[in-house]
């Protein structure tokens, strides 16, 4: 049931910010994880940002987040595969979350944004083209449960 998953979060960020509570890490971790591995994505992003142990396990939790139209996992997500080494599948992930953002925010598009475009040839950018579309039609606008 989706309100014991929001009731398990809300418990973890009061043991996380120590409100009403003493201050407990573990304590946190534990509701805060139970909340995500039941799929609210509020809590796969509050996992992934507060208690990852590794990259793999934050972008693990962020793309949990991300899939449910969670804006700020996507953008999360468009930052951390656009950092570091820019190998071209890193870059074609970091469209890919763009491309996502831009469909469903495209009043907010700033100047500028198509510099991940530019690193792409045009065969990468037809593939992540029809990724987003893929991934667009199979997940519906009733599936937004933040």
């Amino acid at each position: 049931f989706r309100s014991y998953s929001y009731a398990s979060l809300y418990l973890g960020l009061l043991f996380l910010d120590g409100i009403g509570v003493e201050r407990d890490l573990v304590r946190s971790e534990a509701w805060i994880r139970r909340a995500a591995t039941s799929g609210l994505s509020l809590a796969a992003e509050t996992l992934a940002l507060n208690f990852s142990r590794s990259d793999d396990e934050r972008i693990f939790w962020l793309e949990q987040a991300a899939e449910k139209w969670l804006l700020s996992s996507q953008t999360a997500l468009i930052r951390i595969y656009g950092e570091g080494d820019q190998t071209v599948e890193k870059i074609k992930k970091a469209y890919f979350w763009q491309s996502i953002g831009r469909s469903l925010k495209p009043s907010e598009q700033s100047p500028g944004n198509d510099s991940l475009a530019r690193l792409l040839d045009s065969t990468a950018r037809e593939e992540v083209a029809r990724q987003v579309l893929v991934w667009l039609q199979s997940h519906q606008y009733a599936d937004h449960m933040w």
